[in-house]
């Protein structure tokens, strides 16, 4: 996926790129650290990584928080929560636009799942149940809705997006390559399967969790999933994964 680079950044990049892979997370981190000296407050790492992604959640936040969607829900005002979410994922650079414009078209084509979607998502971010519970409860959705239509929208990069952008601080973003990747590098078990499910959702989670205590130990302080997704993407970018 395109992402610009300013000049002056690029001749360093490019260098970088050409040194050696990274084979475990010292060096990994030794790599972040050059690369960006004030770590996860480095002006360079905010530019490229963290603000545009802060922004979305930001968005995401004031579009609907938990209030706001409470209230349009009891309302009943679909189209209009519907249209706040499309501006929350329809420019974000995570989920690829062939993912994104079936999502679109699987819920467009079936106007009741579209409803049943809404509200499905306002129990996975804001209910008090547990998060399996309300993650089983959000997957379950996704594998209706796929019974239904040839689209391809099954996978880990569109249901853990709502989650990670809407509450970072808690949910983890999943994509296969990237997670695996970081995974190695840690010596850290995700159990990674296609098939969307708790246990691979659990202990990605629990992997984002370790590599921020990691971190932290290093004297880089990550502020929240964003953070720890970012350093993931970083890590795959440098490794040509």
């Amino acid at each position: 996926m395109y992402r610009y680079v300013p000049p002056k950044f690029k001749k360093q990049q490019d260098k970088n790129r050409r040194d050696k892979a990274l084979i475990n997370m010292q060096d990994s981190i030794a790599y972040f650290k050059k690369e960006y000296p004030d770590g996860f407050n480095d002006k360079k790492y905010l530019y490229h990584e963290r603000d545009y992604k802060l922004k979305f959640h930001r968005k995401a936040q004031s579009l609907l928080n938990k209030k706001d969607f409470k209230n349009l829900l009891q309302k009943k005002e679909y189209d209009e929560i519907f249209n706040n979410l499309k501006k929350i994922y329809a420019s974000v650079n995570l989920i690829d636009r062939y993912t994104k414009d079936n999502f679109k078209k699987a819920l467009d084509g079936f106007p009741d799942e579209k409803n049943n979607f809404i509200e499905t998502l306002y129990k996975h971010l804001y209910s008090n149940e547990t998060l399996e519970n309300r993650f089983n409860m959000f997957i379950d959705f996704f594998g209706k809705l796929r019974d239904k239509t040839d689209l391809k929208i099954y996978s880990w990069p569109i249901v853990s997006y709502f989650g990670f952008i809407f509450l970072p601080e808690e949910l983890v973003f999943i994509m296969k390559t990237k997670i695996e990747h970081a995974a190695d590098l840690c010596n850290y078990e995700i159990s990674y399967d296609p098939t969307l499910n708790w246990e691979t959702y659990d202990k990605s989670t629990n992997f984002y969790k370790d590599l921020k205590l990691k971190l932290e130990k290093e004297n880089l302080f990550p502020k929240d999933m964003i953070d720890i997704q970012s350093f993931i993407w970083l890590l795959a970018e440098r490794n040509k994964i």
